[in-house]
């Protein structure tokens, strides 16, 4: 259970002292983080004491197995290493309606002091509020019906209500905002010294095509910063994943309401994710106006998804001791010819391209695992981890 390391943090800041959330957690010593130490991270008067740039959000939903307090400071700590010139505001979106079993971990963030708003899924019944975001391409007024014909299950519903809530958010953020990131409340992040949101700006003023970043994933892990100017390289995508992305404030506001088109909201968009979705609709507005850059520089930070198996392997140790393993870089990486030819490819194809394309799994450098298929490191465009109990076992993150 995660509340040692909550009442750690409770103790601290009753204490009035500065304190390190990387100690917090699981006691590692004080150097032993990549890029040096993480420390300290300031906790004023029962608040966050920011003065930063970008509107963190990440949200509760049905079916999360993974403690949330202890992700989110996990995500906090990883996207930059400097939060306190990185952040502006911090936000939860509690999209949990009828599931109070998960009550616990809304009041333990209440307590951390981090703002925890409720997603209100009614709102996709009020024209005028979708409105706001959605424009028919072809000059007709938007219904709601454009959106309830499509074929969109109830949780795709939540969570599209969700993501609305986060733009909605992100404009009415503070004049000091300019970006505004989302991660899935169950998103590990790897960085060097560098975050996501360290690079992330450098990047958007080098192109300002882009409205939305994609993290890097592990089979970046080959491709540095380039040496010349420190730039993330980036390259324009095709798809992005509503679990990690960075948008520029200034650009969605201008792009707001989106103009759509009836297609955008159903399902077949691409072969990779087939079914009506955030994810999809977003992509496919986006794509048409080449608005997403894929980030490359996975030798610096990436994000990364875990399997559907993650949890059964999980239960061997803490998430703290999981925290710590990716956070001192200790994961196997792809093979990097294998993995430089595929994304390569994937890189030249459509969307509805073969299956496989997108889904095959990539395998790690030395191939551990006596089941091929654990043998395997990453999935789904190498944005999903491949849990292996042998690597586990041998002390490696996943």
């Amino acid at each position: 259970p995660h509340h040692r390391w909550l009442q750690s943090l409770h103790m601290l800041r009753q204490m009035g002292f500065a304190h390190c959330l990387l100690l917090a957690s699981f006691s590692l010593a004080e150097g032993d983080a990549p890029g040096g130490t993480l420390c300290p991270v300031p906790w004023l008067s029962n608040e966050w004491n920011f003065d930063g740039f970008a509107l963190f959000a990440t949200m509760l939903s049905p079916g999360d197995k993974i403690s949330i307090p202890g992700m989110f400071l996990h995500q906090f700590r990883m996207l930059s290493n400097s939060p306190t010139t990185t952040f502006a505001e911090l936000l939860v979106l509690d999209n949990y309606d009828t599931f109070p079993e998960r009550s616990q971990d809304v009041q333990e963030l209440a307590d951390l002091s981090v703002p925890v708003e409720t997603v209100n899924i009614s709102k996709l019944n009020d024209t005028s509020y979708l409105e706001q975001f959605f424009q028919r391409e072809d000059g007709g007024d938007f219904k709601t019906v454009d959106l309830l014909a499509a074929d969109w299950k109830p949780k795709r519903l939540s969570y599209l209500a969700g993501m609305l809530h986060f733009l909605d958010r992100c404009l009415r953020a503070s004049d000091q905002v300019r970006m505004c990131v989302f991660l899935d409340a169950d998103i590990f992040l790897y960085r060097a010294s560098r975050g996501i949101l360290d690079v992330a700006p450098a990047i958007f003023e080098a192109h300002p095509e882009f409205l939305a970043l994609q993290p890097p994933s592990i089979c970046h892990a080959h491709v540095p910063l380039r040496e010349d100017d420190g730039l993330c390289r980036t390259k324009t995508g095709f798809h992005i994943s509503s679990r990690h992305m960075i948008l520029h404030r200034a650009r969605l506001k201008a792009a707001l309401p989106f103009r759509v088109r009836p297609s955008d909201f159903e399902g077949g968009l691409t072969r990779a994710w087939q079914f009506a979705s955030w994810s999809n609709l977003f992509s496919s507005v986006a794509r048409r106006n080449g608005w997403i850059g894929q980030m490359q520089c996975g030798q610096e930070c990436f994000a990364i998804h875990p399997d559907r198996d993650f949890q059964a392997v999980n239960e061997v140790w803490t998430f703290s001791e999981q925290y710590r393993r990716l956070e001192l870089g200790l994961f196997e990486l792809p093979n990097k010819r294998e993995m430089r030819m595929r994304l390569e490819h994937i890189g030249r194809v459509e969307p509805q391209s073969n299956w496989s394309t997108w889904w095959k799994a990539f395998r790690s450098v030395s191939g551990r695992g006596d089941n091929v298929e654990r043998a395997y490191l990453a999935a789904n465009m190498c944005q999903d981890m491949v849990v292996s109990p042998e690597r586990v076992a041998a002390g490696l993150a996943w």
